[in-house]
């Protein structure tokens, strides 16, 4: 079996992000960042994760309320 998905710890998503270790973790704990555990305290988070969530949270300035058609 090959497994084609990287996973990076909750460190290296932090710093991949810009955030807090802590942050991070919220955001776990809220449901917006996919993770998986590994064990009882082993958790990873999928980089097809962190794509997704920075796609749901991109926001280009300027653009509130510009409709497109």
């Amino acid at each position: 079996m090959e497994l084609k998905e990287s996973f990076l710890t909750l460190k290296e998503t932090a710093a991949l992000l810009r955030l807090s270790p802590a942050t991070v973790w919220r955001r776990i704990q809220s449901g917006d960042l996919e993770a998986c555990y590994f064990g009882e305290r082993s958790c990873r988070i999928p980089r097809s994760a962190i794509d997704d969530f920075v796609k749901r949270s991109f926001r280009v300035s300027g653009t509130e309320g510009v409709t497109h058609g």
